[in-house]
């Protein structure tokens, strides 16, 4: 089954999916992921995983729509029920290797409209935190609303609100409306502080060593 959408010319991610990870706009282009053979640890015509550039603990990757939506609340509700299914089984794999897992997500609705996300294409982060939890410093920031499952995102989308998207390691689902400013890539920041780790910026800290240990220890 597919959901076909559309490529965006401008996007990182788009560019990588359809030319290559070595290609001049690659998001990947100066990554050590491009040189691997296996840069994607899974993918079919609708979802790619990928190992996460500058992870914040082993086993960090990303489930990402192929095609390109902002987020996502964008997508259609079976691709939503998809990516959820496939982020399942990759916490699964993850969690064998290296502890429980956490899902989360900015939502943005527009350039401008961020939610403090720094890539405008869907991608959902799985991070082996063990134990950890973000929750309180979430909170201290924005107000939180359980949601039964991811494919309920949607309601941000029809709402047109940003929003943060949390998943905890029981399987909570919670979303917070993006209100206030947020800094870029602020749930990388606050899981990295949270497990003691400074190297947040993906671009600043990109961590070859980590993405490697990952390819070479999640297998599909």
């Amino acid at each position: 089954m597919t959901f076909p959408h559309g490529y965006d010319d401008d996007c990182a991610f788009c560019t990588a999916f359809r030319f290559g990870p070595t290609h001049p706009n690659s998001v990947y282009l100066d990554d050590a992921t491009a040189r691997h053979a296996n840069w994607t640890i899974f993918e079919d015509p609708n979802v790619v995983v990928l190992p996460t550039i500058g992870p914040v603990a082993p086993g960090h990757t990303m489930v990402l729509a192929r095609e390109h939506y902002l987020s996502f609340a964008h997508v259609s509700p079976d691709l939503a029920r998809y990516a959820e299914s496939v982020a399942i089984t990759l916490s699964g794999k993850l969690s064998a290797e290296f502890g429980d897992v956490i899902w989360f997500e900015h939502g943005p609705m527009s350039e401008k409209a961020t939610g403090g996300s720094c890539t405008s294409h869907a991608h959902l982060h799985c991070v082996p935190v063990g134990d950890v939890d973000i929750s309180g410093q979430i909170n201290e920031r924005l107000t939180g609303r359980r949601i039964e499952s991811f494919a309920d995102l949607a309601q941000q989308a029809e709402r047109e609100q940003p929003y943060l998207y949390y998943r905890t390691q029981g399987g909570e689902h919670w979303v917070y409306d993006v209100t206030v400013d947020l800094p870029c890539q602020f749930l990388r920041r606050v899981t990295a502080t949270a497990l003691g780790n400074g190297d947040w910026d993906w671009l600043a800290c990109p961590h070859p060593d980590v993405v490697h240990q990952t390819i070479t220890a999640v297998h599909w």
